[in-house]
């Protein structure tokens, strides 16, 4: 699913991507931080329903 999500971003499908929680992204921190640049290289917001941070600041 994660890499559906990914090409969809390349696609520029997407400008928000919306989460419950950042953990739940994946389990793999790796994977989190790699999936954020992604996020960030294709100016795609990443927003958390329960937490706040300012990844992009």
């Amino acid at each position: 699913m994660l890499q559906q999500l990914i090409k969809s971003i390349h696609a520029n499908e997407f400008s928000h991507v919306l989460v419950y929680r950042y953990d739940r992204i994946s389990r793999n921190m790796k994977v989190n931080i790699e999936f954020q640049h992604e996020l960030k290289n294709h100016d795609v917001t990443l927003i958390s329903l329960r937490e706040r941070f300012d990844f992009y600041g």
